[in-house]
């Protein structure tokens, strides 16, 4: 709770500061030059507010698919572990159990207190992974004592195989960022939007003010929201990795 009140504060005031600016700037230029203005300057406005627009939906809709992408691939890589752990567990073989509950939770913990820090610092972390590769050497051990070992084996191999892809896949998403000159487009549009707006030349000051907050704190909120999404490991919105957790209890559990 307390870091969405940070964040929410943060927005306030910054659209609070951006207000005082704003009406800095028409009284700078003098309101009956900007209500003189009015007629040539509105298209200018229009024009503004449909690009933001547009660039903006595209914007959050890409990081927030983004976002829930690589959520998603956490949720089925805390679901391939967990299906390693069952076949392994179907063996009856108490040796490869100890061996594979050891692996699999020394994999979660990388990923959890070391993998995780590293994506927050848009740091590529190894694949595969040492840890990962612990968990293949014991799939490499199972020896086919019966005909049940030789059922399951194919399908713990597939669920390794599904494992090591996905978590390819969650690195590659938890790398990507928005790039530099698309961030500096929507950096650009959003100072344009609102400077245009604080130039309309309103001559009520409280119809002024009303359009100057209203209208910032949209921009400002959507551009905290960006930025924000756009690291999903680190800032108000992080990737839930409870998941994870889970699987690791429900291991050390059985």
């Amino acid at each position: 709770m307390k870091k969405y009140l940070v964040i929410f504060f943060k927005i306030i005031l910054t659209t609070l500061f951006i207000t005082l600016l704003s009406y800095l700037l028409r009284e700078a230029v003098g309101k009956d030059l900007l209500v003189a203005e009015n007629s040539g300057f509105g298209w200018y406005v229009g024009i503004m507010g449909t690009l933001y627009t547009l660039f903006a939906a595209f914007i959050i809709i890409t990081v927030w698919g983004q976002f829930t992408t690589t959520s998603s691939q956490i949720n089925k890589e805390a679901k391939l572990l967990t299906s390693i752990w069952n076949f392994t567990d179907y063996l009856n073989d108490k040796g490869i159990t100890k061996k594979m509950r050891n692996a699999i939770v020394v994999y979660i913990e990388k990923v959890l207190n070391h993998e995780q820090l590293q994506l927050a610092k848009q740091e590529r972390t190894v694949h595969p992974s040492p840890e990962l590769l612990v968990i293949f050497k014991v799939i490499d051990q199972v020896n086919f004592d019966d005909q049940r070992d030789m059922a399951v084996y194919p399908s713990l191999i597939k669920a390794y195989e599904n494992l090591s892809t996905i978590r390819s896949e969650r690195i590659e998403s938890g790398l990507t960022r928005i790039p530099f000159f698309v961030k500096f487009l929507f950096i650009v549009l959003n100072l344009n939007l609102l400077s245009a707006n604080a130039l309309v030349g309103y001559i009520s000051l409280g119809i002024f003010l009303f359009s100057i907050i209203t209208c910032t704190l949209v921009i400002v909120t959507a551009y905290f929201v960006v930025l924000d999404l756009d690291n999903p490991f680190s800032g108000t919105w992080n990737i839930d990795f409870s998941p994870l957790e889970q699987a690791k209890k429900y291991i050390l559990s059985a």
